[in-house]
């Protein structure tokens, strides 16, 4: 039991630098967005992690605890076709978001809150890998975020059968480095575009 407790990573600080932009990189002021990090029990909970609204910039900086641990991770030998497992300094995300759908027939908008999970990898040489969202999650009859979006397709309350498909947002920066050699102060640069409404067909 001693020998299991001092192999878990311990809790770090990091210090987050998120930006919101549309699909032309201005950004988006004003939008409530909710970020969490790490993979611990509770992640999916709706109360889990840091909620803010962006700032005029489409910004947002502040100070969090997280877990950051190591897992293997294929990755490309050059051009080759190649991949050797590689060892990873790795921090899941979640990001609570919101998806507006346009009004049906003279109704009102209706908005989707969903929870857009994804990984970053920090590689030994310092450069960092992602797979941008890698599961869209809606929430649950509880509130929790764990009811998975199909591929088909989310269905859209009182619109007569229509059906919302896609994703509406993808990462378009992200690094995350440690700010002191023993690995205690990290930094999240993270920056997300969105699409525009989605258009009936």
């Amino acid at each position: 039991m001693i020998l299991a407790a001092f192999g878990r990573a311990q809790p770090v600080s990091l210090e987050v630098e998120f930006k919101l932009t549309d699909l032309e990189y201005k950004p988006l002021p004003g939008q409530p967005v909710r970020l969490v990090f790490g993979d611990s029990g509770d992640w999916q909970s709706p109360n889990a992690g840091n909620r803010f609204a962006t700032d005029s910039n489409g910004e947002a900086r502040f100070t969090t605890q997280t877990v950051i641990d190591r897992r293997w991770r294929p990755v490309n030998v050059g051009f080759t076709g190649l991949s050797l497992p590689t060892r990873t300094d790795h921090l899941q995300i979640a990001a609570e978001l919101e998806q507006v759908v346009p009004a049906v027939n003279g109704g009102k908008d209706f908005t989707f809150h969903l929870l857009y999970k994804m990984d970053v990898d920090r590689l030994p040489g310092g450069d960092c890998s992602t797979q941008d969202f890698t599961a869209v999650y809606m929430p649950d009859a509880q509130g929790h975020f764990t009811a998975k979006v199909p591929p088909t397709g989310m269905p859209v309350p009182n619109s007569g059968g229509l059906v919302l498909s896609g994703v509406a947002y993808q990462t378009w920066d992200h690094m995350l480095e440690p700010q002191d050699p023993a690995k205690t102060r990290w930094k999240l640069k993270l920056a997300f575009k969105r699409s525009p409404p989605p258009v009936r067909r």
